[in-house]
């Protein structure tokens, strides 16, 4: 696990075991909130340092000096280091939002349904497989649609996990069998330009 969404975790951790009777609503609304402000610093960060990569670009390509096209060679090199820090870092925050998310739905439904049954699933699992599932898109699609016995199939192994019902997940899995025959690149070029049409 990455080290934002590690923290997050253990913070919702007590001896080792996530257990949801013991988490507070609140603290993790608090908690999705922080994460969201932060996300919000870092993406800022993130096009801020895109401007200035922008710019010296554009003074690159105007620049007939070999030395002066070498300097800002390097500065767009460092400035892009930086933009991939704060690209990781949003992934990770993403993550961690996506698993904060999902506790905050289950921490409700217990409280509204007074629903053990899908609590005891996820307290019998490991806390490496509740996190992976919880960051999982199509899990976050039977959250969102309230799925609980698909997510209570999920948490107990039964679950088909080839065709999850989640809508871009299966759109990727027929591009991919669509386009089998092209080339990977060719492949992903055609979906991309398909999800623009869509979009």
């Amino acid at each position: 696990m990455v080290s934002i969404l590690s923290k997050v975790v253990d913070k919702f951790t007590h001896d080792g075991d996530m257990k949801i009777e013991e988490m507070d609503l609140e603290e993790l609304q608090e908690t999705r909130s922080e994460l969201k402000a932060d996300l919000d610093l870092k993406r800022n960060k993130h096009e801020g340092l895109s401007e200035k990569r922008r710019a010296k670009f554009e003074d690159l390509r105007e620049s007939d000096e070999d030395l002066m096209q070498e300097e800002l060679a390097e500065e767009i090199a460092s400035l892009e280091d930086e933009m991939a820090i704060y690209h990781n870092e949003h992934s990770q925050i993403m993550d961690a939002l996506r698993v904060v998310d999902g506790l905050i739905a289950v921490k409700r439904k217990q409280e509204l349904m007074e629903d053990s049954g899908i609590i005891q699933d996820i307290e019998e699992m490991d806390r490496e497989e509740v996190v992976d599932a919880l960051k999982r898109e199509d899990v976050q699609e039977m959250i969102r649609s309230e799925k609980w016995s698909d997510l209570r199939d999920l948490f107990r192994g039964d679950l088909n996990p080839k065709r999850t019902g989640s809508k871009r997940v299966n759109e990727i899995l027929d591009a991919a069998e669509k386009h089998r025959d092209k080339d990977v690149d060719e492949a992903l070029k055609i979906r991309d330009s398909e999800r623009k049409k869509i979009d």
